[in-house]
């Protein structure tokens, strides 16, 4: 069986991937976070957009 090294962090992988679970794992996490950040924050304005037509 052929082995390549993940590009991340060097560890011995099947042949046809280029990037091991545990990379690929750390990696979708953190996209993850940052889209959830980003939905908040786009959450957070409309709220406020809302609010303030209600306000006046």
């Amino acid at each position: 069986m052929k082995t390549n090294h993940c590009k991340k962090c060097g560890k011995e992988i099947v042949a046809d991937k280029k990037i091991c679970e545990n990379c690929r794992k750390k990696r979708n996490e953190k996209w993850n976070k940052v889209g959830t950040g980003v939905i908040t924050l786009a959450g957070t304005a409309l709220l406020g957009v809302v609010t303030k037509n209600k306000i006046k």
